[in-house]
């Protein structure tokens, strides 16, 4: 099971994300966390990223997203390619959520 921290515990989590993104194919990295939403039993907290890279790298970016020991959860993603790339890059915009029990 996954840990549900007490806190928002948010520098970790960005840490850990951002390696999680530099050991990838990464590019043009922006992260911006929203605004926490209080849940019946516990709060949401919603970040939004967008990045460039090739498939595989997004695949596997992911993958480590979903080992990650604190629960996490993909809402959006968005996939959407460049004209002229000849690298097979893509743009990628997702929203993640991660998940807490106090404020």
């Amino acid at each position: 099971d996954r840990r549900l921290p007490p806190q928002t515990e948010l520098g970790g989590f960005l840490r850990e994300i951002s390696g999680n993104l530099a050991a990838e194919r990464i590019s043009d990295l922006w992260i911006e966390p929203g605004t926490p939403a209080r849940e019946e039993l516990f709060h949401t907290l919603p970040i939004i990223m967008r990045f460039t890279g090739p498939y595989l790298s997004l695949a596997s970016f992911l993958r480590r997203a979903d080992a990650m020991e604190r629960l996490t959860r993909v809402q959006m993603l968005k996939v959407g390619t460049f004209r002229d790339d000849e690298n097979g890059n893509l743009k990628i915009e997702l929203q993640m959520n991660i998940y807490f029990t106090e404020s």
